[in-house]
C-alpha cells in the first residue's frame, strides 16, 4: 500500500509456484511461463518481462525478476515485482508536453506498454511491422517523420530504455506544424527583411 508503483511483490519457487505474495492469494498461482521468470532462471541475473495482465493483481503492467541463489550459486527461487503502468499517467500529465504531442513506450515485442494521450484500448496492442517500431529495431536511437495512429504527421524522436537492455523503447512525437513553426517564422522574417532591403536597393538604383 505504501508503494503504489508496484502491482505486487512475489517469490516463486523453481516450479514457478508463488510461495509468497504481498497481495493475498485467493488461489494457487504459477508463473513458470512468464518471460521474467524464465529469463531470471536462465541468466541468473536481473530479468525484464513483457507486457502482461497480472495473474494476482489483474492489472496491466510489466514485471521484473531476480534469482535467489544459495551459497553455491544455484538458483533456489525467483523474487519478482510487477510495475503498474498507470503511474505514468500522472508523470505525463506533469510533463507539460506540447499540444498534439504523442508519447509511446513500446516493449521489445512491439507491444504498446504506455501511450499519452491515447485510448486505453491501444495498451497491449502489438504490431511488429509498424514503421515506428521497425525504425526502433534498426536504428536504436534516431528521429523519423511518420503518421502514427491518428494520421497526424509528427517528428518522432526515439531511444532504447537506458540501463534496461532489451526492455524496449520510448518515443515522443511532435506535430510537424509545431516543430517547424520557429523555423518557418525565422524564414518568413528573413524573407521579409530581404524583400525590404531588395526594395530599398531597387528604389535607390532607380533614383
Amino acid at each position: 500500500k505504501d508503494n503504489p508503483l508496484y502491482t505486487t511483490l512475489v517469490v516463486a519457487d523453481l516450479r514457478g509456484d508463488v510461495v509468497c505474495s504481498a497481495v493475498p492469494l485467493n488461489e494457487p498461482v504459477n508463473v513458470a511461463d512468464r518471460a521474467y521468470f524464465l529469463s531470471a532462471l536462465e541468466t541468473r541475473g536481473f530479468a525484464i518481462g513483457e507486457f502482461q495482465i497480472g495473474r494476482i493483481s489483474k492489472k496491466a503492467g510489466i514485471a521484473f525478476g531476480y534469482p535467489i541463489l544459495d551459497a553455491d550459486g544455484r538458483v533456489q527461487a525467483v523474487v519478482a515485482a510487477g510495475m503498474d503502468l498507470a503511474w505514468l499517467n500522472q508523470l505525463m500529465a506533469d510533463a507539460e508536453l506540447p499540444e498534439g504531442a504523442l508519447l509511446l513506450v513500446i516493449d521489445r515485442n512491439g507491444t504498446i506498454l504506455y501511450g499519452y494521450p491515447i485510448s486505453e484500448a491501444w495498451i497491449g496492442e502489438s504490431d511488429v511491422s509498424a514503421p515506428l517500431f521497425q525504425a526502433m529495431l534498426t536504428r536504436g536511437q534516431d528521429t523519423v517523420e511518420l503518421r502514427v495512429m491518428d494520421d497526424i504527421p509528427r517528428i518522432y524522436a526515439f531511444t532504447a530504455l537506458r540501463g534496461l537492455s532489451g526492455a524496449g523503447y520510448v518515443s515522443i512525437g511532435i506535430p510537424q506544424a509545431i516543430a517547424y513553426a520557429p523555423a518557418r517564422r525565422t524564414l518568413a522574417r528573413n524573407l521579409i527583411g530581404l524583400g525590404v532591403v531588395g526594395g530599398l536597393a531597387l528604389a535607390a538604383a532607380w533614383i
